[in-house]
């Protein structure tokens, strides 16, 4: 029983009591026989009416926890109701770092003013496997561990090899590449120069295009120069002295031959190395035998020849144009 009910009974107790006071027989203010109220019909009354009271009471209590649900669903409700979403923070800008330059470093290369033989070593002892000439440009990809007047180049041709620096110009610095061990020095074999001296033919005559066996003259009205080839039916030379020098021409002469009866001369036993075959033209005993005239094949008669181990060469020929200046 709570607080409210404990109230309700104590006042209707009293209330109860009053009245029961008050129709006592022998009261002194009370009423007359007549008038006697019926004491039992009150007491059923009070008591209805504190029934009625109570069960109003235990209703409301009985009804109140059926209300508290839907409080709590409407709470969580509520809180089941999303969020609303913060608005998304713009960022800032920010500054984009500039690309950081990459530098290329330039690769050494190669150029000559002389065509410049490429060995597979640092002299002329080591074999002959290619050249630069003069236009041509090489990377360079190493330098000799122990010092000397030549670098490693990357061949046009996809090779590799030693060339001498004599005549070259090299751009860039080479001084970080890769140092080359110098090869073994091979077992040089030897080899041989020959070739034949032919009279090279131009008809002269005519007008227009150069007649067969001819080039147009550099000089409009000068005679038609030879070809500088060897063609069919042109005839050799027997007898014609050839020397041979060692190193790149003009040399002196280290050995001397004389061209056979069909034209053909041959230096055997010949070391790897650079050789200058020349034929003299106007002096003896030549001069007996060719007649007035000039090489048209090589220009001045003396050619630089490069020869590598055990290497054969036969066509180091020499053509004699006789109706040249």
């Amino acid at each position: 029983m709570n607080n409210r009910q404990l109230s309700i009974w104590l006042v209707l107790i009293i209330i109860a009591l009053g009245l029961t006071s008050c129709l006592m027989p022998g009261s002194g203010t009370g009423t007359t026989g007549s008038e006697e109220i019926d004491l039992d019909a009150l007491k059923t009354e009070v008591a209805a009416t504190l029934l009625a009271e109570i069960k109003l009471t235990t209703e409301a209590e009985v009804q109140a926890p059926a209300e508290q649900p839907a409080a709590a669903e409407e709470q969580t409700n509520e809180e089941a109701q999303p969020a609303p979403e913060e608005p998304t923070p713009t960022p800032s800008p920010t500054n984009t770092p500039e690309p950081t330059p990459t530098f290329t470093v330039a690769v050494p290369q190669v150029s000559v003013s002389v065509d410049t033989n490429c060995r597979t070593g640092p002299g002329q002892i080591y074999d002959w496997v290619g050249a630069l000439v003069v236009g041509e440009v090489a990377d360079v990809i190493a330098v000799p561990m122990d010092p000397r007047d030549y670098v490693v180049i990357k061949d046009p041709d996809g090779g590799r090899c030693w060339l001498w620096l004599e005549y070259a110009t090299v751009t860039g610095d080479i001084a970080g590449l890769p140092q080359w061990e110098i090869p073994a020095t091979p077992t040089p074999v030897p080899g041989s120069i020959g070739g034949i001296v032919w009279e090279d033919k131009c008809e002269q005559g005519g007008s227009g295009d150069p007649p067969e066996g001819c080039v147009k003259p550099e000089n409009d009205g000068d005679p038609y120069p030879a070809n500088g080839t060897f063609d069919a039916g042109e005839e050799v030379y027997e007898g014609i002295e050839v020397t041979l020098g060692v190193g790149a021409c003009p040399v002196g002469v280290s050995q001397t031959t004389t061209t056979a009866a069909d034209g053909s001369y041959k230096f055997d036993n010949i070391m790897p190395g650079t050789y200058c075959i020349d034929v003299e033209g106007h002096t003896a005993p030549n001069n007996r035998i060719l007649p007035t005239g000039k090489w048209s094949f090589p220009a001045g008669g003396s050619l630089t020849v490069e020869l590598a181990s055990g290497e054969n060469k036969t066509s180091v020929s020499f053509g004699w144009d006789e109706t040249g200046d």
